[in-house]
């Protein structure tokens, strides 16, 4: 998040206008190589987002970051980062990749005992996954820094 929180704040200040005309690029060449999603698609799309809890991704967002940024560094941030309007952008990237039969059955699924469990256990799933993750990562980075040994036991020739 801190990192995430940094990228924003360098936005903020001008600091990436190639990366965000890049992005604009990307979003225009999509725009013309897929038609635009139905009405009804979008709307079951919202309402899978709010079952999943998905649609709580920019107010999480926003609150991780008034913990890691200044309280005036974070008031500019939250001024311009609209939880809404994340939301809007999540809604068009699962329209790009799941089709209306695809949504119809994640809306199935999760309205199932199973689904409900996993909208419930996900978010600790994910936590644990993370934490383990980044141990074993540091764990396996950590032999990489580590000097070479003084002695060593093979026999000089």
């Amino acid at each position: 998040m801190k990192t995430t929180a940094l990228a924003l704040a360098a936005l903020l200040c001008g600091a990436a206008p190639a990366a965000t005309a890049h992005a604009a690029a990307q979003a225009k060449a999509s725009e013309v190589s897929m038609p635009a999603p139905s009405a009804a698609k979008l709307t079951k799309i919202r309402k899978l987002l709010k079952l999943t809890k998905a649609d709580q991704i920019g107010t999480s967002m926003l609150e991780g970051m008034k913990a890691q940024l200044p309280p005036a560094q974070y008031e500019k941030v939250a001024a311009v980062i609209k939880p809404t309007e994340i939301v809007d952008l999540v809604v068009g990237v699962y329209a790009k990749h799941f089709t209306d039969k695809d949504v119809d059955g994640l809306l199935a699924f999760y309205a199932t005992p199973l689904g409900k469990r996993l909208i419930e256990e996900g978010p600790q799933i994910a936590k644990e996954s993370m934490q383990l993750g980044q141990q074993y990562a540091i764990q396996k980075l950590s032999s990489l820094r580590a000097p070479p040994p003084q002695g060593s036991d093979a026999p000089a020739k």
